[in-house]
């Protein structure tokens, strides 16, 4: 099983605050964050990249016109723009790049990149240092090893700059490995392949292969694109694909050869592999004939560096599936916390991208979103303020206990103006800082349980190594205990100490398809009995996301779905109302299977075979599959001389309001857990819209027909 690969966003203070007479701030960071640690002075040569965004114009014309395209109701639907036209549109000011650029070229041994809206800095150490105004320093993250260079104190600019620069991305943050990759991959050393009481590849589980997912969501098995404009894309950061293990596929499964165009550098095998091979396995093979753009990069600013060096491409896919997520308010540390204080606000960053996604709906690209595995509650980048659901404990299994009357606690520290509650809260930012010594909480744990030797308290792995919290007492009834430094106590659920859910982004954007996971529940291992929503409790390894972003506005297309859902009696079921806010945007649009598919990859992480075939869950095997689909409805359009489908959700609600048999309604199951434990809260599946199935899941030839008919053809 592949396990979380937490990472750390620290954007640092955005506002242009002066300094001096001569120069104004964009950044500053003048201690380390949690799980990381100052090394030795990088060398003077060393080199150093770094992006200049500049403000970009014209923001309100770009918005009315991602609209009109993106309405099937509106007289401009489907006149996209071109790239050119877009990039003209928005563009910062001829004076924007003429004054930073003359700046920049006055340091020796720089060069400079230009894109359409940012200038990208390459300088060594010593110069980067005098340019930004601040030191560059060798931070090391004390869990995986890995090793970043990064300004440390106040970066700062020129302060006649100030009304161009938007601010400078690539020089601050702090990245552990790719951002979360949302799918789970089993242990290669279990002989089985996967282990655990849900495990998939169980008895009566169906393998998910190509001819199943076309056989369930009816896809015509002789459809296979052949228009030559079709082009669709994988975005990856940090992750690369075998082709080796590709071609075993293609030859397992019959998918046609096409054309597999690289951006990036093979990393292989010193980065990770199966969230790529997934996600190329299965748009090609859901996507027939369609020629693939495989994009990968580094993780230096993230998604915001994807949608911001897209733009640059001569040629981009009608069609993008990305898998990756994080929290949507962890884009920079705690939040509401160090960012306040440093006058920056996660906003920023996620409105800098979504105004990328808005550029790309508007050329008529479709972006689809994985909504994440951990559900609701999240996991990693989450609080962990969820009251768990002992009825439901170690769903994994691999514990000593199948109950436990408490199954978690909270640990302070009196240096430390936070609490870590534990297991739920394992890789939130609380507890990465108050849990650094693992010596010390081992010694205050082993504290607490004596205090509370009746309760016979015992600290659990499951199958896929996550700790569980068992006791024979209830979380009122354990005695709060204070060693070397640490206080433990029984978790008392508290809403104000902080938030329940945490939403994850992209997959919260405005402007993107998100897309959820089910699974289907077979009696025979043979057919389906019925899809309901993918979750730990229901024999997935993964528990799909969903819900309401904490500050994007909820958009017009999904005003009334949303609306009818608060209307409901399941709505007041799933949470209470100061859980979540439902008037901001809510998540998924969309789901598709995302349990027990076969996935083929190198056991070496290589290029070249020998290779294996796995069984893989997660909403990151669903969003490709879906862009799959999506292809191929655009090939059909472009063969009749209409333009491609575009940004889908305006699409999407008014087909299954005015349509709805085109979707398969999920009324059943819930995303309260996330890939480990199960929390009380959540989200159900019920009639109609939903924040744990969204609309449902598709069925192709309705959506196909009712393609058709909007396009005219």
């Amino acid at each position: 099983m592949k396990s979380t690969r937490a990472f750390y966003v620290y954007i640092l203070a955005l506002f242009l605050v002066r300094t001096d007479a001569t120069r104004v701030s964009v950044a500053s960071r003048f201690s380390v964050p949690a799980g990381w640690t100052l090394e030795k002075d990088p060398a003077s040569h060393e080199p150093v990249e770094f992006t200049v965004l500049l403000k970009q114009q014209n923001l309100d014309v770009l918005d009315r016109k991602f609209n009109e395209v993106s309405d099937p109701s509106h007289p401009s639907y489907g006149k996209f723009m071109t790239l050119e036209q877009v990039n003209t549109l928005t563009s910062p000011s001829k004076e924007a790049f003429n004054s930073v650029s003359s700046w920049l070229s006055n340091f020796p041994n720089t060069k400079l990149s230009f894109g359409p809206d940012f200038i990208k800095v390459r300088a060594n150490n010593r110069i980067a240092s005098k340019i930004l105004g601040a030191p560059f320093k060798t931070h090391k993250n004390s869990a995986t090893g890995e090793v970043l260079l990064r300004a440390h104190g106040r970066i700062t600019i020129p302060s006649h700059l100030k009304k161009y620069v938007d601010f400078v991305a690539g020089a601050s943050e702090l990245f552990v490995s790719s951002p979360q990759a949302t799918f789970t991959m089993p242990n290669l050393d279990t002989k089985e392949g996967l282990s655990g009481k849900y495990a998939g590849g169980a008895k009566n589980d169906i393998l998910i292969t190509p001819d199943v997912l076309r056989e369930f969501y009816k896809v015509p098995k002789e459809l296979v694109a052949s228009n030559p404009k079709n082009l669709q894309g994988i975005a990856a950061f940090d992750d690369f694909f075998s082709k080796g293990a590709y071609d075993q596929f293609k030859r397992n499964y019959q998918v046609p050869d096409v054309n597999i165009t690289v951006f990036g550098e093979d990393c292989l095998p010193d980065c990770d592999e199966g969230e790529s091979d997934l996600d190329l396995q299965y748009i090609t093979a859901m996507g027939p004939g369609v020629d693939t753009f495989f994009v990968k990069q580094s993780a230096s600013f993230w998604v915001l560096q994807f949608v911001t060096e897209v733009m640059t491409m001569k040629r981009i896919p009608l069609v993008f599936s990305i898998s990756y997520g994080w929290a949507e308010l962890g884009q920079c540390t705690i939040a509401k916390e160090v960012c306040s204080k440093l006058g920056y606000s996660a906003q920023q960053y996620v409105e800098r991208t979504n105004t990328g996604f808005k550029k790309l709906a508007a050329m008529g690209v479709s972006v689809l979103v994985s909504d994440g595995d951990d559900g609701a509650a999240s996991l990693g980048g989450a609080t962990g303020n969820c009251p768990i659901d002992s009825s439901r404990y170690c769903l994994n299994g691999g514990c000593e206990h199948n109950s436990s009357k408490c199954a978690a606690i909270s640990v302070k520290n009196s240096d430390f103006n936070g609490t870590c509650w534990v297991p739920m809260g394992l890789g939130s930012d609380a507890c990465e800082t108050i849990l650094q010594d693992e010596n010390q909480f081992n010694t205050a744990l082993k504290q607490f349980y004596k205090s509370n030797s009746k309760c016979r308290g015992q600290l659990e792995q499951d199958s896929r190594m996550q700790y569980h919290i068992y006791s024979e007492c209830s979380c009122d009834d354990m005695i709060p205990s204070t060693s070397d430094g640490l206080t433990i106590s029984g978790y008392k659920f508290n809403p104000s100490e902080a938030d329940v859910f945490v939403a994850d982004f992209p997959a919260s954007s405005p402007f993107i398809t998100s897309v959820g996971a089910t699974q289907f529940i077979s009696k025979d291992g043979k057919n389906v009995e019925k899809e309901v929503v993918a979750s730990i409790s229901t024999g997935s390894t993964i528990t799909t996301g969903g819900g309401f972003s904490k500050f994007q506005q909820m958009p017009e297309y999904q005003r009334k779905a949303v609306e009818s859902w608060r209307q409901s009696s399941i709505s007041s079921m799933a949470s209470p109302s100061y859980t979540f806010n439902s008037t901001f945007r809510g998540y998924p649009d969309i789901s598709f299977n995302g349990h027990n598919y076969a996935v083929v990859i190198s056991t070496r992480s290589a290029p070249t075979c020998p290779c294996k075939e796995i069984p893989v869950d997660g909403t990151s095997a669903s969003a490709p599959a879906l862009a799959g689909l999506i292809s191929l409805l655009n090939d059909e359009a472009l063969n009749a001389g209409k333009t491609q489908l575009g940004f889908l959700n305006p699409l999407l609600y008014r087909m299954a309001e005015e349509y709805p048999e085109a979707f398969n309604d999920i009324t059943e199951g819930d995303n309260k857990c996330n890939r480990a434990y199960c929390c009380k809260y959540g989200y159900e599946a019920s009639k109609g819209w939903d924040p744990a199935s969204g609309l449902g899941t598709p069925n192709f030839e309705q959506i196909r027909r009712y393609v058709k008919k909007i396009k005219g053809f």
